[in-house]
């Protein structure tokens, strides 16, 4: 299939400075800057970010992108948001599979046509060096987008969902007396009553202090902690737009967050935690929670992002704030319309005849063993 003449398509032919001003431009997020994609790249990841243009022409969609082997004829490319670690140099030859971890969003402009943009992204795959059968996962939480991929019939689900304070509409004193219940703003006297103190830091010993109390945090709740060299990226790439929320009493931490400012959207973005666990039924978590809103409200931020969420205790948790839940669908987008489905299918039916030959020759071996005993 031939583009015409003057027609937008996707390439990696841009400046960072133009994948910036797009993102900053339509309401995009710290997660899609360029800094954050050489955060991901030093962290030994393959990213390839493609731009929606035409020749000469403004942006008008982006897509990051990052290359997965997940079999020896089919790529499954997808974005991580991130690996918390910087891997040993040999680990970067070996083939490895991001499946499980989401994806960075794209994020497209007004001019944009979801359904040519998508249909253009396949003539992109197919161009590339990988098997006919590869797939690109693409994430997006803009309505339009979902329902024109959608109407296309690509495969897709529901990956996950933030969720969002709108600090104009739920201001902290909303919170406080409508959205908390009596034990929520119970948790916040307590801690005040002990002299638990907030403020915003980024100097360097705290966040050694940080990384402690989170990586025990992490393992207590059986995730796999951030690693002190990913901070060290974070921090150089992010500058002063990352900041450390600490909570301490009597100069120990009891609960610390890691925050990244968004001043253009007005928007604070809690990211990784690390809080200790009192002999006492208040949460840490609550109080520090709370006071980086009421932070938020009094510097001029309108929003604040708290994430997504992995266990029901984290849902219930998030829902106390009084937030918008702003949900993402994950589309495959295959190589081929045609081709890439039926290939797909038969390598699929063919992993699940080896394992069924698998298992009937070891029920022969194991007949074999008794009858021979």
């Amino acid at each position: 299939m031939l583009r015409a003449k003057g027609a937008p398509g996707w390439t990696t032919e841009f400046e960072s400075q133009e994948w910036d001003d797009f993102v900053e431009g339509n309401g995009g997020t710290p997660y899609q800057s360029w800094a954050y994609r050489s955060i991901l790249e030093e962290s030994g990841n393959d990213p390839e970010y493609l731009a929606y243009k035409r020749p000469g022409g403004p942006i008008l969609a982006v897509c990051p992108m990052f290359r997965a082997r997940v079999a020896k004829y089919r790529q499954r490319l997808t974005g991580p948001l991130e690996t918390g670690t910087v891997p040993d140099p040999q680990e970067k030859l070996k083939p490895r599979s991001f499946q499980g971890i989401l994806p960075i969003p794209a994020l497209f402009g007004p001019e944009a046509n979801p359904e040519v943009a998508a249909r253009a992204l396949q003539h992109y795959l197919e161009g590339m060096r990988y098997p006919i059968t590869s797939s690109l996962d693409i994430m997006t939480s803009q309505k339009r987008v979902i329902e024109s991929l959608l109407l296309l019939g690509f495969r897709n689900w529901k990956a996950h969902g933030d969720f969002i304070t709108d600090l104009s509409k739920t201001p902290t004193s909303n919170i406080w007396s409508d959205a908390f219940n009596k034990h929520d703003r119970q948790d916040i006297k307590y801690f005040d009553g002990l002299g638990a103190s907030f403020r915003l830091s980024s100097e360097g010993g705290e966040f050694n202090e940080f990384l402690k109390l989170h990586e025990s945090t992490m393992l207590r709740e059986g995730y796999r902690p951030m690693k002190a060299d990913f901070l060290a990226l974070m921090r150089r790439h992010l500058g002063e737009k990352l900041q450390l929320a600490v909570s301490d009493r009597s100069g120990e931490l009891v609960a610390a967050q890691l925050l990244i400012l968004d001043r253009p959207s007005q928007t604070v973005y809690i990211d990784k935690i690390g809080y200790t666990r009192l002999r006492n039924i208040h949460s840490s978590v609550v109080f520090l929670w709370f006071k980086i809103c009421a932070w938020a409200e009094k510097n001029g931020f309108r929003y604040v992002n708290l994430g997504g969420a992995r266990s029901d205790e984290a849902l219930r948790l998030k829902r106390k704030f009084g937030g918008d839940f702003v949900e993402y669908h994950v589309f495959v987008i295959p190589s081929g319309s045609k081709l890439y489905p039926v290939t797909a299918g038969l390598l699929k039916g063919a992993r699940k005849l080896r394992e069924v030959v698998s298992r009937r020759q070891s029920y022969r071996r194991q007949g074999s063993e008794q009858v021979g005993a």
